[in-house]
């Protein structure tokens, strides 16, 4: 019976396309022995609470039923001896992954996405998380962006440097940030009554920002500071393009400066963006009510997916599921989805294909057709232009 429930579920959300903004493929390139397992090897993750071994290979990305996939290049200083070069191999990864799968594309403009959709193919997309040490100039935006199709770019990540500031994470990984947490102490600052990093923008991320955007380059704010945001801003509306956070959970259920306020919701929906929410159990559980039945992180997840919606719009919000990136995947469910996350939980990107479906089982307000999150996204994307 629930074989059938499945089918027929599935069915109706039309083969269960969908997009994910987050996922990073190749992060054994970036993270090197702090990370089990390469993108061309078997999934080493066996559990949700799995971070730090891989979650996502060419079997399971292709049994994903995602359409669209932005693959996130990542590379860690204390980690890769040559930053650049990281990336690189990870461009090298991407183009052995399509030689030898040629169901999917890559697509450099929305335009490219469009047409591979057309013929049934389905769509990767590169960005880029953090530009210390990879785009430092001039020739680097010309090999990396230009010549190497990155697309999207999250300008800051875990740490200040000298572009700007970094969000404060939640928990023990504010220490991903170490200087600016204990200047904290110091000089303490709160935005919605959560401690909040104060340093914004600095002239060389603002240069930096003014080429990226003239090169066509799609600037994520997850990681970004309140500060740094609002110095991004009348950039990013002199372009006219739509707000992007790649991946993220709503500040009112999970109190953090990395997660999106909500008056940064509304000017998303002002711009007509992209938020693609984060579902992991270490960032869903503030926002449950314990008390409630099934209180777990797919309910949770759908109480953030829901509120989300109510703001932005039902095919403007997504998945940003920040595969391999050291988070935590969700628990087994308490209550039953009918799928079998039931008895996984969700922690590789092969489970993309029941996510929703289990999303929808547990009351999330999904479009009638999933194919909307595919034409809303190509569309805020086709607005990115000088």
């Amino acid at each position: 019976m629930k074989t059938i429930f499945i089918f027929f579920l599935l069915l109706s959300l039309k083969s269960y396309a969908t997009v994910d903004t987050h996922a990073h493929l190749f992060m054994k390139k970036g993270l090197t022995w702090a990370f089990n397992g390469d993108f061309f090897d078997p999934i080493q993750a066996s559990s949700w609470k799995d971070g730090l071994s891989s979650q996502a290979n060419p079997k399971t990305l292709n049994e994903s039923g995602a359409s669209i996939v932005v693959i996130s290049l990542y590379a860690n200083p204390f980690f890769t001896w040559d930053m650049r070069d990281s990336i690189r191999t990870q461009i090298k990864q991407l183009h052995q992954f399509l030689e030898q799968n040629p169901q999917w594309v890559l697509a450099k403009s929305s335009s490219e996405a469009q047409t591979a959709l057309k013929k049934n193919k389905s769509v990767l997309i590169l960005s880029l998380e953090g530009v210390e040490g990879i785009l430092e100039n001039d020739q680097d935006i010309e090999e990396f962006v230009i010549q190497g199709g990155i697309r999207i770019v999250t300008l800051l990540h875990l740490m200040d440097d000298k572009h700007g500031g970094a969000a404060f994470l939640k928990g023990f990984r504010v220490w991903a940030n170490p200087i600016a947490f204990i200047q904290s102490f110091f000089r303490p600052r709160y935005h919605d009554s959560v401690p909040v990093n104060p340093r914004g923008l600095t002239p060389i991320g603002i240069k930096l920002l003014k080429k990226l955007i003239a090169k066509n380059v799609w600037i994520d704010l997850s990681h970004a500071t309140e500060a740094s945001v609002k110095d991004i801003l009348p950039f990013i509306k002199k372009a006219q393009h739509p707000l992007l956070f790649t991946h993220t959970t709503l500040r009112k259920f999970s109190p953090g400066e990395r997660s999106i306020s909500e008056s940064l919701l509304y000017k998303v929906k002002e711009t007509n963006g992209i938020v693609g929410l984060l579902v992991s159990e270490e960032r869903m559980l503030d926002g449950i009510i314990q008390t409630q039945s099934c209180a777990d992180s797919f309910a949770a997840t759908v109480i953030q997916w829901n509120y989300l919606v109510s703001i932005i719009g039902p095919s403007h919000a997504t998945l940003g599921s920040d595969i391999n990136g050291s988070v935590h995947g969700l628990a087994p469910p308490q209550c039953s989805t009918d799928t079998p996350l039931d008895q996984t939980g969700f922690f590789h990107i092969g489970h993309h294909k029941y996510l929703w479906p289990a999303l929808k089982k547990r009351g999330a307000h999904l479009p009638k057709n999933l194919q909307e999150f595919d034409d809303t996204f190509l569309e805020a994307w086709s607005k990115v232009k000088p």
